[in-house]
């Protein structure tokens, strides 16, 4: 995907593989070497959608939700008007790179913030490294949205647990926090 411009088609709207999976804005970045610099690919799909393919179509409705694929979609009532549709509109890495400063990053986890946690590359025998999957609510979001972390801390205890729910919430200012899956990456 290589290019100067990243094409967002109404078309994508009515699949759960519109734009490219969901991917499209991971791949243009990598492939032209922007950094999402640690941005959530899919939050910035959307705002690209939100900002320069609904206004030319502004009566289509559109839903968020919480996936590995499009996270963007249109109400069912405008999936066949929108299959059949050749709009689109071509976004600037300028718009884009501008769209990605606008967006808030993903938590990270700093080692001050937390006895029990902290982001490291130093893992020892009493430190271990995990992924953390995540879902979380805003009273502002229509569906839950969904991050992973990379944690390390000395097990996984209904204490350190706590500590990543608290830390999340703190760095994305969230209603609700649920962990999904914790796994361990290194032994």
């Amino acid at each position: 995907m290589k290019g100067n411009v990243i094409r967002l088609r109404a078309a994508s709207l009515a699949s759960k593989f519109g734009f490219g999976d969901g991917d499209i804005v991971d791949y243009f970045c990598e492939d032209n070497n922007i950094s999402l610099d640690e941005r959530d690919p899919h939050q910035i799909l959307i705002k690209l959608v939100r900002t320069y393919l609904l206004p030319l179509i502004p009566h289509v409705e559109v839903y968020e939700i919480g996936t590995m694929h499009n996270p963007i979609r249109c109400e069912d009532k405008f999936v066949e008007e929108l299959q059949r549709s050749d709009i689109y509109v071509d976004v600037t890495i300028h718009q884009l790179i501008q769209c990605i400063n606008e967006t808030e990053k993903d938590p990270i986890f700093m080692g001050d913030q937390c006895n029990q946690c902290e982001q490291t590359e130093q893992v020892t025998e009493k430190r271990r490294k995990f992924m953390v999957s995540y879902s979380f609510n805003k009273a502002n979001l229509l569906a839950p949205g969904f991050g992973n972390v990379s944690v390390i801390m000395p097990d996984i205890s209904m204490e350190s647990i706590q500590e990543v729910e608290k830390i999340i919430k703190g760095q994305i200012e969230v209603d609700k926090v649920i962990i999904l899956n914790i796994i361990e990456l290194e032994k």
